[in-house]
């Protein structure tokens, strides 16, 4: 995602001046004093407009390269999970993807979404908060929605009605104890190993991971 975003600004850049070139090459001759003045504002206005673009673009290439960061992390923490976990990185649900789906030797099933956010998650009234404000997006709700179409996934493929633990994971944050939100864990990622074991189910459905294909 980051490599697109840089390569979307070098475009854009080579573009712009491309442009700005043949506009002087072939009109500054012929506009006169007032004209190429004209042509020199214009040509200012839109650079302008561009540096604000390409801030706009490289805040998102960071934030792309932060998340994949954090991404990594959690990831690792799930490569040392006990033999017989089926791990799924990045599922496609046609609407975006999901960070992680896990499905134990048991046949528990969880959903991990992983947030690359820094500083402090805390909770107020029942929000949670980052850094003293709401988050650019209502992480709790993409979360279940993840979480929903997993279990309508499962049911599509082999006819079960699974219950789906969901963990919303900060890789990089400081996260205050509190209780589930609508279903959903908050957590920092150091947590997310204890989360798992003690979610792994009693009740065995050892078939449930040949099952199913993500």
């Amino acid at each position: 995602m980051a490599d697109g975003r840089r390569k979307q600004i070098n475009i854009l850049l080579l573009v712009v001046l491309g442009v700005a070139v043949v506009y002087f090459l072939l009109l500054g001759t012929h506009l006169g004093i007032v004209g190429l003045l004209v042509l020199i504002f214009t040509f200012k206005i839109v650079m302008d407009h561009l540096t604000d673009v390409i801030k706009i673009h490289r805040k998102r290439e960071r934030n792309a390269l932060r998340g994949a960061e954090g991404e990594d992390r959690v990831a690792e923490i799930m490569e040392s999970l006990p033999d017989g976990f089926h791990v799924y990185h990045d599922v496609d649900t046609g609407r975006g993807d999901i960070d992680h789906v896990l499905i134990s030797p048991e046949g528990g099933v969880f959903v991990v979404e992983t947030k690359a956010h820094g500083g402090r998650v805390t909770f107020e009234r029942g929000q949670m908060l980052i850094n003293g404000r709401r988050p650019e997006k209502d992480f709790i709700v993409q979360a279940l929605r993840n979480t929903y179409w997993v279990r309508d996934e499962i049911k599509r493929q082999t006819g079960k009605e699974v219950w789906v633990h969901v963990a919303l994971v900060f890789a990089n944050a400081f996260v205050d104890e509190h209780g589930p939100i609508r279903s959903v864990q908050v957590m920092n990622r150091k947590y997310l190993g204890a989360f798992i074991d003690r979610n792994r189910p009693r009740q065995i459905d050892s078939g449930l991971a040949q099952q199913v294909s993500f």
